[in-house]
């Protein structure tokens, strides 16, 4: 279990008299909290995912290929995987899904 995902157990264990009308502001603050650590973890994530692209494009691209139906030509990867402009498209993309 990761550290975020103790922490939201614990957070959950909170109780309260106000909690069944709404009206708690620690409940409504830990929720937001949650809600925003959850959104971190997603972007994390996806970042993650983006650098795994960019540190092994080889294995990238074929995956990308194959997804759309082609297959995967060696030397036509090897060739594009040395045009920086992939790797800028992957972090420009990256970059972008998190600012949105």
């Amino acid at each position: 279990m990761s550290t975020w995902d103790k922490a939201k157990a614990d957070s959950q264990e909170h109780f309260c008299i106000d909690q069944a009308d709404g009206d708690c502001k620690e409940c409504a603050r830990v929720e937001r909290l949650i809600a925003a650590g959850d959104q971190l973890q997603a972007e994390n994530e996806r970042l993650r995912e983006a650098l795994k692209e960019i540190a092994d494009p080889i294995a990238a691209m074929k995956k990308e290929a194959e997804q759309q139906g082609f297959k995967p030509d060696g030397r036509v990867i090897v060739e594009m995987a040395a045009n920086p402009q992939w790797f800028r498209e992957k972090a420009r993309a990256a970059i972008k899904d998190t600012t949105q």
